[in-house]
C-alpha cells in the first residue's frame, strides 16, 4: 500500500513540475489562440522566427550573458 502512494505523490509531482513547461512551450508556438478554440489555430515556429531574426540583439545579448557568467563563475571558483 505504501509504494502506491509513492507512487502517486510521484505522478502528481511530475506532472506538477513538467506541465507549466509544456503550457509555456505550447504558448510560445501558437498565435490567435481565442478562448471557445480548443486548440490555436496555428502551431509553427513563427513566433520564435521573429524573436531571434528581429533587430534586438538578443543573439548577442545571450552570448555576452554567457561570457559574463563565465568569468564570474571562474572567478568565484578560484578565490
Amino acid at each position: 500500500m505504501k509504494a502506491n502512494w509513492k507512487l502517486f505523490f510521484l505522478g502528481a509531482l511530475v506532472i506538477l513540475v513538467i506541465f507549466p513547461f509544456a503550457y509555456l512551450l505550447l504558448l510560445s508556438m501558437a498565435s490567435e489562440w481565442r478562448f471557445p478554440a480548443l486548440w490555436p489555430s496555428y502551431f509553427g515556429l513563427r513566433n520564435w522566427e521573429q524573436v531571434v531574426s528581429s533587430e534586438t540583439g538578443l543573439i548577442s545579448s545571450f552570448f555576452v550573458s554567457t561570457a559574463i557568467s563565465t568569468c564570474v563563475a571562474t572567478m568565484a571558483t578560484l578565490i
